[in-house]
């Protein structure tokens, strides 16, 4: 059963997260692409558009019935197009300020790791999410994650 939040969040907690092996392939990523962290001292791979994910594509067999269940129940609507996955990977002390998605409808994100506190933050307050949590929200709304003091958090991303 899909849980929907206010101001047009939906959320879905996965039954059988693939959490150790989506870190394998995030870290396989790292390592194959020699990725560094960035100024902000955080991991992601948005900036190589054309590097093969293969994390994303074991995500996509677990995350897209999910989603396109999500797109019909909440705006009777079908996915037309996503963009490629990326990760970030946080550790303690990082954080990503405020954005947006623009060129897109809606948003999502997979926590794969997440230590408490450490959820996705909008102008009405942190979605109330564990590991293997699944979120979906128009791209336009402003978000940002917050920095953890410990733990380190990784999410993958995607738009629609």
């Amino acid at each position: 059963m899909m849980d929907y939040l206010p101001n047009h969040l939906s959320r879905y907690r996965m039954r059988n997260n693939p959490k150790d092996e989506m870190l394998r392939l995030i870290e396989d990523m790292i390592r194959v692409n020699d990725l560094k962290p960035n100024s902000a001292g955080y991991y992601y791979d948005f900036n190589i558009p054309d590097a093969p994910r293969t994390y994303g594509e074991k995500l996509k067999q677990v995350i897209s019935p999910i989603i396109k269940k999500m797109v019909h129940e909440r705006y009777n609507s079908r996915i037309v197009n996503r963009s490629k996955y990326w990760f970030h990977q946080y550790p303690p002390n990082t954080e990503f300020g405020w954005h947006t998605h623009p060129w897109c409808n809606l948003a999502v994100v997979y926590y794969v790791e997440l230590p408490e506190g450490a959820s996705t933050m909008f102008s009405d307050g942190r979605v109330d999410a564990k590991e293997g949590t699944v979120i979906m929200f128009p791209a336009f709304l402003p978000h940002r994650s917050p920095k953890q003091n410990s733990g380190r958090k990784t999410i993958i991303s995607y738009n629609i």
